[in-house]
């Protein structure tokens, strides 16, 4: 969405979901906590620092929130934190194994599920110690000894009651002299990237992607590093082209042949943000042909033209204002995106997820609207 904030820091999202606002304060400090971790990954790291070391001590050029935690609306049991990393780096093939090999670590230091450690209580007939979490003898397993306290000491085991996990993009930006890394390097020295030659901001956004920089510009707030939302140029605030939308038969049928529940999760997912980009692209035709710029009505409706959202609740609910006759559909695509087919649908999961996929693509794609 067209919104920015530092969630507690601004408080934005005064109202948002379910009374979210109250735990803005915490979802933030989880932010920071997963910012920490990827800076300790990173700079760890002696062989991947010393490749790519700049004028600063670290690699890692900055730690943004997006989505959710950065407007202040994200809600236990059901959001994650979602962050964006920039980082000085070049795409030889070297380095391109070593920051797959950084992100495996990252991905286990954050998501790792803490196990069961072993708890003793008192046994109410003889006084006896009783191990739980163990092994059925009482011996101490292997958590409790310490041969995985990576995992017991997880962001996730931290922050698991709050959050569903931690999901990080890196992206890499070569360091100077590289033409990118120049105008990155200007733009965190106080230059704003519109005062810069266009080859070099061209050179910039090559490397970061037309969607990373706008995510950036428009869905991002600052944790460490510089404010380089508010840095990049105007014309990053522009919403890349629809990349759900296209695809979408061609997903679902992969989906579908796949047979799995996590196949069938992500096609869910591609048909609620094809649906949203849809309607974007109908209302921007609309308004072309008419002339109409006025924007939205008093009640907000009317707008989704004008905005670019990837956050699943946000895409169902603006397709569903525009396609009334979609709200069912998309609201239980939601629900199986968020918690699982299975926990949706039973042991019909598959059959009902399914159909859903379908009627959803045709509906879409297709402009035809099934029988439920």
């Amino acid at each position: 969405m067209g919104r920015r904030g530092g969630g507690a820091k601004t408080g934005a999202g005064a109202k948002g979901r379910g009374g979210a606002a109250q735990w803005a304060a915490q979802w933030w400090a989880a932010a920071t906590d997963a910012a920490t971790v990827v800076a300790e990954t990173f700079d760890g790291d002696q062989k991947f620092t010393s490749a790519v070391q700049h004028s600063t001590e670290s690699p890692v050029v900055g730690v943004y929130a997006r989505g959710s935690v950065a407007r202040g609306e994200a809600r236990a049991g059901v959001s994650d934190v979602d962050l964006v990393t920039v980082c000085w780096g070049h795409d030889t093939a070297d380095d391109v194994r070593d920051m797959a090999r950084l992100k495996r670590r990252l991905n286990l230091r954050l998501n790792s599920k803490p196990r069961l450690k072993l708890r003793a209580r008192l046994d109410s007939t003889g006084g006896s110690v009783r191990a739980t979490g163990g092994g059925s003898s009482g011996t101490p397993d292997a958590s409790s000894r310490g041969e995985n306290s990576g995992e017991e000491d997880s962001w996730l085991g931290r922050w698991g009651h709050l959050a569903t996990k931690a999901d990080v993009r890196v992206v890499t930006v070569p360091p100077p002299p590289h033409p990118a890394g120049v105008a990155l390097a200007a733009a965190i020295a106080g230059e704003p990237m519109a005062r810069q030659p266009p080859d070099a901001v061209e050179a910039l956004a090559q490397c970061l992607g037309d969607e990373t920089m706008f995510v950036l510009a428009v869905e991002c707030a600052p944790i460490t590093g510089p404010d380089l939302p508010a840095l990049l140029p105007a014309s990053a605030g522009i919403p890349p082209p629809a990349r759900c939308l296209e695809t979408l038969n061609a997903d679902v049928v992969d989906a579908l042949a796949d047979g799995g529940e996590r196949a069938l999760t992500w096609a869910l997912k591609r048909c609620v943000r094809a649906a949203f980009e849809r309607e974007t692209s109908s209302t921007r035709r609309t308004r072309q042909i008419s002339g109409d710029v006025a924007g939205a009505n008093a009640d907000g409706r009317g707008a989704i033209g004008r905005v670019y959202t990837r956050d699943l609740y946000y895409c169902a609910g603006l397709a569903s204002d525009a396609r009334p006759e979609l709200g069912e559909d998309l609201a239980a695509a939601l629900c199986a995106s968020v918690h699982g087919p299975r926990a949706v649908w039973g042991a019909l999961w598959y059959a009902c997820g399914s159909a859903l996929c379908v009627r959803l693509r045709d509906a879409i794609a297709y402009g035809e609207v099934g029988p439920r």
